[in-house]
Order: C-alpha cells, then structure tokens, then sequence
C-alpha cells in the first residue's frame, strides 16, 4: 500500500489516514459516518478542517462550521479523490501505538461501547422467566404470530455506564463523584465542569437514551424482554390453559389488551406506563 500525501487524525480513538494518492487502497475504510465521530474533539476537526482547504485551495479556511467541512470531506471519500484507511491496516512499525481514550465522550463510546453488549438470546434469561417466556413465544408462533426479539438480559456494566452518563450530563452528580466500578476503565472528570458535562452528552446521545438507565432492573437480573409482536387477520392464539383466544386489532403486542391477558397467563406480564415502553415483558410487570 502507498502512503503518499496521508494526513493522520485521530477520530473515536484510533488513527485514520487521508490519503489523496489514488493508488491507496482503503479495502473497506470509507464509511463516511465514522467523521461524525470527530465532532465535538478540537483536534481531530483542526485535522479535518486543514485536509479540506489542502484539497480546495480556493476554499475559505476558517468560517466553514464543522458540519460543512464533513459534508464536504464526505463527497471527496464519495468521489474517490480521497481514501480513509484505519491505522491498523497498514504496518505497525511504520507509526507509533495509539492509546485507547479514557476521558467520557464520544471517542471512549465508539472505542469501548462493543465490550458491554446487551444479549437478545432467551438463554441469557432467569431459568425460571425464561421458561414462561419460551412457552409464550411458542404458542405466538404456533398461532402465526411474528415475534422479534430486541433485548433479554441487559449488560450491568452498561447500565451502569448508561446510568452515569445521564446523570453527569444533566448535571445531576459531579464527575468526580461518579463511583469506580472495578473493571471499567473511564475518567468522567475532564478537568472542567463544561467539558465532563458535554463528553457524558455525547455518551447519552450516542445509547440513544431517552431517560435515565436504571442500576438494577428486571432487565439486569434476566426477568424482563424486549419483544415486537404482530400478526395479520385473527390470531388463535392458546393461553397457559390451553384454551384458544381470538385476538384481532390492534395486531400489536404493544396495544393489544387481550394478548397482554394471554401473555400473564403464561406469567409474563405486558408494561403498562405513559410513557410507553411498547416492547417490554417482564415477570411483575414493571
């Protein structure tokens, strides 16, 4: 691989090279969503911001905002004129070791959020809500029913993480009073109030989270799953029982009160809340 006019920036903690050389070879590097991640770092946008007036010398280097020079550096990745190649393509001896982030944000997420996956297997479940849940899925598919499984048991170092992110961010604890959690290597104090609240943002936005993650939940414990129902026509679906139940609209496990009846017969009971949480059983109910 050539390495002719490459610029080296670092974005979600790992070394990307830019490189104009046509030869260069990106085998795969050039998803342009991976510059998104360089918002928010001073330093990675400099390198950015400096690479585009580099390939548009007529360009006017300073007022450009950094969604206009990502959108710009996009369709020149778009448009072959530049590659995007990951440092740990190309050989290790040709530059120096890159030390993963420690400080909150959006490059220790992207670096670190794969290790703490939540499970989406029904094995991951408590034996015995495991059992039940098994047993009414079976009779949602004997019926016709269409049942995606979106999350079972939730990663207690993830909720964690979760968890004092919102806080952090909302201003809701002091970075420096986030306890240690053994195992977990993050540093939620930037050394200044504005840029700890504003890494732990960056966190919140990227989980997606729309509220506060709980410590401990039926989620964690292996008692709750998150699961889409949906069927076409009449559902004759069997209850614990055994007896069939006709369930029409709404063709919704998130709505349909009399399906939520047949799923507590089984004892995995629908969560009813405002807002909703539409995909979540649990064993309580909560």
């Amino acid at each position: 691989m050539m390495r002719q006019g490459m610029r080296h920036v670092r974005i979600a903690g790992r070394g990307w090279y830019f490189s104009t050389d046509p030869e260069d070879l990106y085998d795969g590097w050039h998803r342009t969503e991976m510059l998104d991640l360089a918002l928010g770092d001073p330093q990675a946008m400099d390198a950015l911001r400096q690479l585009h007036f580099e390939t548009h010398p007529t360009a006017v280097l300073h007022p450009w905002d950094n969604h206009e020079v990502l959108s710009e550096l996009r369709g020149l990745i778009h448009s072959g004129r530049i590659c995007m190649i990951a440092a740990d393509q190309l050989d290790a001896t040709d530059f120096p070791p890159i030390t993963p982030p420690k400080l909150s944000g959006a490059a220790w997420w992207a670096e670190n959020e794969g290790k703490y996956p939540n499970s989406t297997s029904l094995e991951t479940l408590s034996t015995a809500f495991g059992l039940k849940v098994k047993s009414f899925i079976a009779a949602l598919k004997a019926a016709g029913a269409t049942v995606t499984i979106e999350a079972t048991r939730r990663h207690k170092t993830r909720a964690f993480i979760m968890h004092y992110a919102w806080l952090v961010a909302k201003g809701e604890i002091a970075p420096k009073k986030v306890p240690v959690l053994e195992g977990l290597d993050i540093i939620w104090d930037h050394g200044n109030l504005k840029a700890s609240r504003r890494g732990a943002q960056e966190m919140v936005k990227l989980f997606r989270m729309a509220h506060i993650a709980a410590l401990s939940s039926n989620h964690i414990v292996g008692n709750a799953i998150d699961m889409d129902i949906s069927w076409s026509g009449t559902l004759k679906v069997k209850n614990a029982k055994d007896k069939e139940e006709a369930i029409g609209p709404p063709r919704s496990g998130a709505k349909n009160t009399a399906l939520h009846k047949v799923g507590a017969s089984y004892k995995v009971y629908k969560l009813i809340k405002d807002p909703p949480d539409d995909p979540h059983w649990s064993h309580d109910g909560k």
